[in-house]
Protein backbone atom coordinates (compact mmCIF):
# COMPACT_ATOMS: atom_id res chain seq x y z
CA UNK A 1 0.00 0.00 0.00
CA UNK A 2 1.19 3.61 -1.09
CA UNK A 3 -0.41 6.69 0.33
CA UNK A 4 -0.55 9.46 -2.43
CA UNK A 5 -2.75 11.85 -1.13
CA UNK A 6 -4.69 12.40 2.00
CA UNK A 7 -7.46 14.96 2.93
CA UNK A 8 -9.15 15.85 6.00
CA UNK A 9 -12.75 17.91 6.53
CA UNK A 10 -13.69 19.46 10.14
CA UNK A 11 -11.47 17.00 11.60
CA UNK A 12 -10.42 17.16 15.20
CA UNK A 13 -8.57 20.94 15.26
CA UNK A 14 -9.22 21.31 12.02
CA UNK A 15 -11.70 23.89 10.25
CA UNK A 16 -12.67 23.28 6.61
CA UNK A 17 -10.33 21.17 4.36
CA UNK A 18 -6.69 20.20 4.90
CA UNK A 19 -4.74 18.43 2.05
CA UNK A 20 -1.67 16.82 1.20
CA UNK A 21 -0.63 15.73 -2.20
CA UNK A 22 2.27 14.36 -4.18
CA UNK A 23 3.05 11.79 -1.64
CA UNK A 24 5.31 9.59 -3.35
CA UNK A 25 7.96 6.50 -2.73
CA UNK A 26 10.06 5.91 -0.45
CA UNK A 27 10.42 7.89 2.26
CA UNK A 28 8.27 11.10 2.67
CA UNK A 29 8.92 13.62 5.49
CA UNK A 30 6.11 16.08 6.90
CA UNK A 31 7.49 18.77 8.05
CA UNK A 32 6.08 21.60 10.62
CA UNK A 33 6.07 23.60 14.11
CA UNK A 34 4.34 22.34 17.07
CA UNK A 35 0.68 22.06 16.64
CA UNK A 36 0.86 22.59 12.98
CA UNK A 37 -1.96 19.02 13.10
CA UNK A 38 0.55 16.83 11.61
CA UNK A 39 -0.44 14.16 14.44
CA UNK A 40 -4.02 14.89 13.32
CA UNK A 41 -3.20 14.24 10.04
CA UNK A 42 -1.76 10.73 10.73
CA UNK A 43 -4.55 10.02 13.08
CA UNK A 44 -7.32 11.45 10.64
CA UNK A 45 -5.16 8.15 8.04
CA UNK A 46 -5.61 6.00 10.98
CA UNK A 47 -8.99 6.58 11.47
CA UNK A 48 -10.05 6.26 7.54
CA UNK A 49 -8.14 3.16 6.98
CA UNK A 50 -9.13 1.51 10.08
CA UNK A 51 -12.28 2.67 11.71
CA UNK A 52 -15.96 2.30 9.92
CA UNK A 53 -17.69 4.91 9.38
CA UNK A 54 -20.86 3.89 10.98
CA UNK A 55 -18.89 3.43 14.35
CA UNK A 56 -20.29 4.87 17.52
CA UNK A 57 -17.33 4.34 19.22
CA UNK A 58 -15.03 6.57 21.77
CA UNK A 59 -12.24 6.62 18.93
CA UNK A 60 -14.86 7.92 15.77
CA UNK A 61 -16.55 10.46 18.25
CA UNK A 62 -13.11 12.27 19.15
CA UNK A 63 -12.80 12.92 15.37
CA UNK A 64 -15.09 15.63 15.47
CA UNK A 65 -14.54 18.94 15.71
CA UNK A 66 -13.19 20.41 19.03
CA UNK A 67 -15.50 23.54 19.06
CA UNK A 68 -18.24 23.63 16.56
CA UNK A 69 -18.56 19.29 16.98
CA UNK A 70 -19.50 19.43 13.06
CA UNK A 71 -18.97 15.84 11.38
CA UNK A 72 -15.75 14.99 9.86
CA UNK A 73 -15.12 13.08 6.75
CA UNK A 74 -11.89 12.11 5.74
CA UNK A 75 -10.46 11.19 2.02
CA UNK A 76 -7.43 9.26 0.97
CA UNK A 77 -5.81 7.96 -2.46
CA UNK A 78 -3.60 5.15 -2.43
CA UNK A 79 -2.14 2.67 -4.67
CA UNK A 80 -2.02 -1.07 -3.91
CA UNK A 81 -1.67 -4.58 -6.32
CA UNK A 82 -0.86 -1.74 -9.10
CA UNK A 83 -4.36 -0.04 -8.95
CA UNK A 84 -5.21 3.24 -7.53
CA UNK A 85 -7.70 3.66 -4.73
CA UNK A 86 -9.95 6.44 -3.39
CA UNK A 87 -11.33 6.09 -0.35
CA UNK A 88 -13.79 7.99 1.53
CA UNK A 89 -15.27 8.21 5.02
CA UNK A 90 -18.27 10.44 6.62
CA UNK A 91 -18.31 9.56 10.48
CA UNK A 92 -21.62 10.32 11.43
CA UNK A 93 -22.70 7.28 13.57
CA UNK A 94 -25.41 5.38 12.15
CA UNK A 95 -25.69 8.24 9.34
CA UNK A 96 -22.09 7.88 8.28
CA UNK A 97 -21.26 7.15 4.78
CA UNK A 98 -18.29 5.24 3.06
CA UNK A 99 -17.33 5.12 -0.69
CA UNK A 100 -14.65 2.91 -2.41
CA UNK A 101 -13.55 2.82 -5.90
CA UNK A 102 -10.41 1.88 -8.17
CA UNK A 103 -9.00 3.33 -11.10
CA UNK A 104 -10.92 -0.13 -13.00
CA UNK A 105 -14.51 2.04 -12.00
CA UNK A 106 -14.93 -0.54 -9.36
CA UNK A 107 -17.07 1.31 -6.45
CA UNK A 108 -18.14 -0.04 -2.88
CA UNK A 109 -20.46 2.01 -0.88
CA UNK A 110 -21.24 1.29 3.27
CA UNK A 111 -20.73 -2.09 3.84
CA UNK A 112 -19.22 -3.30 0.86
CA UNK A 113 -16.98 -0.62 0.86
CA UNK A 114 -15.79 -1.60 4.39
CA UNK A 115 -15.48 -5.55 3.54
CA UNK A 116 -13.56 -4.68 0.26
CA UNK A 117 -11.11 -2.47 2.37
CA UNK A 118 -10.35 -5.22 4.86
CA UNK A 119 -9.97 -7.51 1.67
CA UNK A 120 -7.76 -5.55 0.08
CA UNK A 121 -5.45 -4.98 3.36
CA UNK A 122 -6.12 -7.52 4.72
CA UNK A 123 -6.97 -7.09 8.53
CA UNK A 124 -10.12 -8.67 10.30
CA UNK A 125 -12.79 -6.85 12.13
CA UNK A 126 -13.55 -8.81 16.00
CA UNK A 127 -16.33 -6.47 17.80
CA UNK A 128 -15.66 -3.13 17.44
CA UNK A 129 -11.93 -3.37 17.45
CA UNK A 130 -9.91 -3.92 14.25
CA UNK A 131 -7.19 -6.91 14.19
CA UNK A 132 -4.81 -4.96 11.26
CA UNK A 133 -2.44 -8.21 11.47
CA UNK A 134 0.63 -7.36 10.03
CA UNK A 135 -0.02 -3.59 10.01
CA UNK A 136 0.20 -3.42 13.39
CA UNK A 137 4.15 -3.84 13.03
CA UNK A 138 4.67 -1.21 10.04
CA UNK A 139 1.58 1.19 11.48
CA UNK A 140 3.52 3.17 14.11
CA UNK A 141 1.16 5.89 15.83
CA UNK A 142 2.46 8.71 17.89
CA UNK A 143 3.28 7.62 21.32
CA UNK A 144 2.95 4.08 20.70
CA UNK A 145 6.35 3.74 19.23
CA UNK A 146 8.32 2.68 22.42
CA UNK A 147 5.67 0.29 23.12
CA UNK A 148 6.04 -3.66 22.68
CA UNK A 149 4.54 -4.78 19.90
CA UNK A 150 1.23 -6.71 20.24
CA UNK A 151 3.35 -10.40 19.87
CA UNK A 152 2.82 -13.88 21.81
CA UNK A 153 6.09 -15.51 23.47
CA UNK A 154 6.64 -17.76 20.95
CA UNK A 155 7.10 -14.83 18.95
CA UNK A 156 9.31 -12.71 20.76
CA UNK A 157 11.90 -15.33 20.76
CA UNK A 158 11.43 -16.36 17.10
CA UNK A 159 12.35 -12.96 16.98
CA UNK A 160 15.15 -12.20 19.41
CA UNK A 161 16.99 -15.88 18.13
CA UNK A 162 17.11 -14.28 14.65
CA UNK A 163 18.60 -11.00 15.71
CA UNK A 164 20.83 -12.65 17.81
CA UNK A 165 22.12 -15.01 14.98
CA UNK A 166 22.54 -11.92 12.28
CA UNK A 167 24.47 -9.82 14.94
CA UNK A 168 26.68 -12.74 15.95
CA UNK A 169 27.56 -13.84 12.24
CA UNK A 170 28.20 -10.00 11.54
CA UNK A 171 30.27 -8.99 14.66
CA UNK A 172 32.44 -12.22 15.71
CA UNK A 173 35.81 -13.05 14.95
CA UNK A 174 38.02 -12.08 12.11
CA UNK A 175 34.57 -11.50 9.64
CA UNK A 176 33.80 -8.78 12.03
CA UNK A 177 37.21 -6.95 12.23
CA UNK A 178 37.97 -6.67 8.93
CA UNK A 179 34.39 -5.05 8.33
CA UNK A 180 35.56 -1.59 9.50
CA UNK A 181 38.41 -1.59 7.02
CA UNK A 182 36.32 -2.60 4.33
CA UNK A 183 33.73 0.07 5.24
CA UNK A 184 36.23 2.91 4.89
CA UNK A 185 37.99 1.43 2.25
CA UNK A 186 34.40 1.27 0.49
CA UNK A 187 33.77 5.20 1.37
CA UNK A 188 37.30 6.22 0.49
CA UNK A 189 36.09 5.30 -3.09
CA UNK A 190 32.74 6.76 -3.22
CA UNK A 191 33.38 10.04 -0.89
CA UNK A 192 36.16 12.53 -0.47
CA UNK A 193 36.89 15.43 1.89
CA UNK A 194 35.34 17.17 -0.68
CA UNK A 195 32.20 15.36 -1.25
CA UNK A 196 30.71 12.84 -3.82
CA UNK A 197 33.25 10.99 -6.23
CA UNK A 198 33.20 8.05 -8.68
CA UNK A 199 30.66 5.76 -8.72
CA UNK A 200 28.82 7.68 -5.75
CA UNK A 201 28.67 11.21 -7.56
CA UNK A 202 27.53 9.06 -10.94
CA UNK A 203 24.48 7.13 -9.00
CA UNK A 204 23.92 10.54 -7.48
CA UNK A 205 24.10 12.35 -11.15
CA UNK A 206 21.98 9.24 -12.60
CA UNK A 207 19.38 9.23 -9.57
CA UNK A 208 18.61 13.04 -10.23
CA UNK A 209 18.12 12.69 -13.67
CA UNK A 210 16.09 9.71 -13.37
CA UNK A 211 14.20 11.70 -10.34
CA UNK A 212 13.38 14.64 -13.19
CA UNK A 213 12.05 11.19 -15.39
CA UNK A 214 10.31 9.60 -12.74
CA UNK A 215 8.51 13.51 -11.97
CA UNK A 216 7.37 13.90 -15.70
CA UNK A 217 6.24 10.07 -16.26
CA UNK A 218 4.44 10.89 -12.97
CA UNK A 219 2.89 13.53 -14.67
CA UNK A 220 2.28 11.43 -17.34
CA UNK A 221 0.67 8.53 -15.95
CA UNK A 222 -1.67 10.72 -13.88
CA UNK A 223 -3.29 12.20 -16.63
CA UNK A 224 -3.29 8.94 -18.29
CA UNK A 225 -5.21 7.73 -15.55
CA UNK A 226 -7.06 10.68 -15.35
CA UNK A 227 -8.01 10.06 -18.88
CA UNK A 228 -8.75 6.14 -18.54
CA UNK A 229 -10.88 6.80 -15.24
CA UNK A 230 -12.96 9.12 -17.76
CA UNK A 231 -13.07 6.93 -20.86
CA UNK A 232 -14.47 4.27 -18.60
CA UNK A 233 -16.96 6.75 -17.45
CA UNK A 234 -18.00 7.47 -21.11
CA UNK A 235 -17.55 4.01 -21.45
CA UNK A 236 -20.09 2.95 -18.95
CA UNK A 237 -22.54 5.89 -19.66
CA UNK A 238 -22.37 4.58 -23.68
CA UNK A 239 -23.06 0.88 -22.17
CA UNK A 240 -26.11 2.24 -20.11
CA UNK A 241 -27.48 4.70 -23.25
CA UNK A 242 -26.92 1.15 -25.32
CA UNK A 243 -28.89 -0.76 -23.27
CA UNK A 244 -32.00 1.68 -22.51
CA UNK A 245 -31.99 2.69 -26.01
CA UNK A 246 -35.39 2.69 -27.48
CA UNK A 247 -36.71 4.56 -30.32
CA UNK A 248 -40.31 4.97 -30.16
CA UNK A 249 -39.73 5.86 -26.17
CA UNK A 250 -36.99 7.97 -27.16
CA UNK A 251 -38.83 10.04 -29.91
CA UNK A 252 -42.01 10.10 -27.25
CA UNK A 253 -39.61 11.30 -24.61
CA UNK A 254 -38.40 13.49 -27.08
CA UNK A 255 -41.49 15.42 -28.62
CA UNK A 256 -42.21 15.30 -24.66
CA UNK A 257 -39.61 17.16 -23.65
CA UNK A 258 -39.85 19.61 -26.49
CA UNK A 259 -43.19 19.73 -25.64
CA UNK A 260 -42.16 20.78 -21.86
CA UNK A 261 -39.55 23.02 -23.28
CA UNK A 262 -42.49 24.94 -25.59
CA UNK A 263 -44.44 24.91 -22.38
CA UNK A 264 -41.47 25.79 -19.86
CA UNK A 265 -40.40 28.57 -22.50
CA UNK A 266 -44.32 30.13 -22.46
CA UNK A 267 -43.79 29.52 -18.55
CA UNK A 268 -40.60 31.63 -19.14
CA UNK A 269 -42.44 34.47 -20.91
CA UNK A 270 -45.43 34.51 -18.87
CA UNK A 271 -42.91 34.88 -15.68
CA UNK A 272 -41.10 37.95 -17.29
CA UNK A 273 -44.28 39.40 -18.00
CA UNK A 274 -45.78 38.72 -14.87
CA UNK A 275 -42.24 40.34 -13.65
CA UNK A 276 -42.48 43.53 -15.85
CA UNK A 277 -45.92 43.71 -14.39
CA UNK A 278 -45.24 43.02 -10.70
CA UNK A 279 -42.13 45.93 -10.96
CA UNK A 280 -44.47 48.45 -13.03
CA UNK A 281 -46.93 47.41 -10.11
CA UNK A 282 -44.32 47.73 -7.58
CA UNK A 283 -43.03 51.17 -8.83
CA UNK A 284 -47.18 52.63 -8.93
CA UNK A 285 -47.33 51.32 -5.72
CA UNK A 286 -43.86 53.27 -4.63
CA UNK A 287 -45.42 56.46 -6.20
CA UNK A 288 -48.70 55.43 -4.69
CA UNK A 289 -46.94 55.27 -1.58
CA UNK A 290 -44.97 58.09 -1.57
CA UNK A 291 -48.41 60.26 -2.60
CA UNK A 292 -50.21 58.78 0.75
CA UNK A 293 -46.84 60.04 2.75
CA UNK A 294 -47.04 63.58 0.78
CA UNK A 295 -51.24 63.42 2.19
CA UNK A 296 -50.43 61.93 5.21
CA UNK A 297 -47.65 64.66 6.16
CA UNK A 298 -50.34 67.64 4.10
CA UNK A 299 -53.60 66.32 6.23
CA UNK A 300 -50.82 66.62 9.39
CA UNK A 301 -49.69 70.13 8.29
CA UNK A 302 -53.17 71.49 7.74
CA UNK A 303 -54.42 69.77 11.21
CA UNK A 304 -51.71 71.77 13.00
CA UNK A 305 -52.67 74.62 10.89
CA UNK A 306 -56.32 74.67 11.89
CA UNK A 307 -55.19 73.85 15.37
CA UNK A 308 -53.16 77.30 15.22
CA UNK A 309 -56.34 78.68 13.23
CA UNK A 310 -58.29 78.11 16.12
CA UNK A 311 -56.07 79.44 18.57
CA UNK A 312 -55.58 82.62 16.64
CA UNK A 313 -59.68 82.85 16.75
CA UNK A 314 -59.35 82.53 20.35
CA UNK A 315 -57.23 84.91 20.70
CA UNK A 316 -58.58 87.29 18.36
CA UNK A 317 -61.87 86.93 20.31
CA UNK A 318 -60.32 87.21 23.43
CA UNK A 319 -58.88 90.45 21.60
CA UNK A 320 -62.34 91.97 20.13
CA UNK A 321 -63.15 91.38 23.93
CA UNK A 322 -60.18 93.54 25.44
CA UNK A 323 -60.96 96.09 22.47
CA UNK A 324 -64.82 96.33 23.20
CA UNK A 325 -63.58 97.20 26.73
CA UNK A 326 -60.79 99.11 25.70
CA UNK A 327 -63.25 101.35 23.41
CA UNK A 328 -66.19 101.36 26.19
CA UNK A 329 -62.91 102.96 28.36
CA UNK A 330 -61.86 104.91 25.94
CA UNK A 331 -65.38 106.67 25.49
CA UNK A 332 -65.36 107.14 29.57
CA UNK A 333 -61.95 108.80 29.39
CA UNK A 334 -63.12 110.74 26.27
CA UNK A 335 -66.10 111.53 28.16
CA UNK A 336 -63.97 112.11 31.03
CA UNK A 337 -61.84 114.67 28.76
CA UNK A 338 -64.40 116.40 27.09
CA UNK A 339 -65.82 117.22 31.02
CA UNK A 340 -62.50 118.30 32.06
CA UNK A 341 -62.02 120.24 29.09
CA UNK A 342 -65.03 121.78 29.84
CA UNK A 343 -64.49 122.14 33.74
CA UNK A 344 -60.67 123.80 32.03
CA UNK A 345 -62.50 126.11 30.02
CA UNK A 346 -64.87 127.63 33.04
CA UNK A 347 -61.89 127.42 34.92
CA UNK A 348 -60.23 129.54 32.65
CA UNK A 349 -63.27 131.75 32.26
CA UNK A 350 -63.48 132.11 35.92
CA UNK A 351 -59.77 133.14 36.05
CA UNK A 352 -60.20 135.82 33.16
CA UNK A 353 -63.13 137.27 35.03
CA UNK A 354 -60.92 137.32 38.76
CA UNK A 355 -58.29 138.92 36.43
CA UNK A 356 -60.69 141.50 35.74
CA UNK A 357 -62.38 141.75 38.58
CA UNK A 358 -58.60 142.14 39.97
CA UNK A 359 -57.52 144.31 37.51
CA UNK A 360 -61.03 146.54 38.30
CA UNK A 361 -59.95 146.34 42.32
CA UNK A 362 -56.69 147.53 41.33
CA UNK A 363 -57.64 150.38 39.41
CA UNK A 364 -60.53 151.15 41.97
CA UNK A 365 -57.67 151.61 44.45
CA UNK A 366 -55.47 153.81 42.05
CA UNK A 367 -58.68 156.02 41.72
CA UNK A 368 -59.05 155.88 45.77
CA UNK A 369 -55.21 156.93 45.80
CA UNK A 370 -55.51 159.56 42.86
CA UNK A 371 -58.55 160.37 44.21
CA UNK A 372 -56.92 160.92 48.10
CA UNK A 373 -54.37 163.23 46.58
CA UNK A 374 -56.49 165.00 44.61
CA UNK A 375 -58.47 166.10 47.57
CA UNK A 376 -55.73 166.21 49.47
CA UNK A 377 -54.33 168.58 46.30
CA UNK A 378 -58.14 170.43 46.96
CA UNK A 379 -57.68 170.82 50.22
CA UNK A 380 -54.19 172.90 50.22
CA UNK A 381 -54.91 174.89 47.06
CA UNK A 382 -58.48 175.96 49.89
CA UNK A 383 -55.66 176.48 52.17
CA UNK A 384 -53.53 178.35 50.04
CA UNK A 385 -56.38 180.80 49.15
CA UNK A 386 -57.21 181.35 52.35
CA UNK A 387 -53.39 182.29 53.17
CA UNK A 388 -53.72 184.41 50.41
CA UNK A 389 -56.93 185.84 51.68
CA UNK A 390 -55.71 186.43 54.67
CA UNK A 391 -52.34 188.24 53.44
CA UNK A 392 -54.37 190.54 51.47
CA UNK A 393 -56.30 191.32 54.82
CA UNK A 394 -53.58 192.16 56.67
CA UNK A 395 -51.14 194.22 54.61
CA UNK A 396 -47.98 195.03 55.63
CA UNK A 397 -47.25 192.50 57.82
CA UNK A 398 -46.64 189.91 55.27
CA UNK A 399 -45.48 186.71 56.75
CA UNK A 400 -44.24 183.73 54.03
CA UNK A 401 -44.92 180.28 55.49
CA UNK A 402 -43.58 177.12 53.82
CA UNK A 403 -45.31 173.99 54.10
CA UNK A 404 -43.05 170.79 53.73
Amino acid sequence: MKIRWVEATNFRKFVGTVRVDGIGDGINLLVGPNEMGKSTLMEAINGVVFEKAKAQTKETRSFRHFGNRTVPEVSLGFDIDGKTWSLKKRFAGPAGKAFLQNSDGCRYEDEEAEAELQRLLGFTVSGRNAERGIWGTFWVRQGHSFGDPALDERARRTVQGCLEAQVGAVTGGLRGQRIPGAIESALAEIVSSRGQRGRYKVAAEQLAAANIKVGELEQKRNHLVAEMKRLASLRRELRNLNEDWNREENSRQTEAARQKLAAAERKIEEIKTARSEAALATERAEHAKTDVEMRAGLVTEIQQRERSLQELQHKVEIAEEVKDRAAGSLAERERALRALAERERQTAEAVRHLHSIRDIVLLGAELDRHEAALSQAEERQKEAEQLGEADRTHGGNCHRYHHD
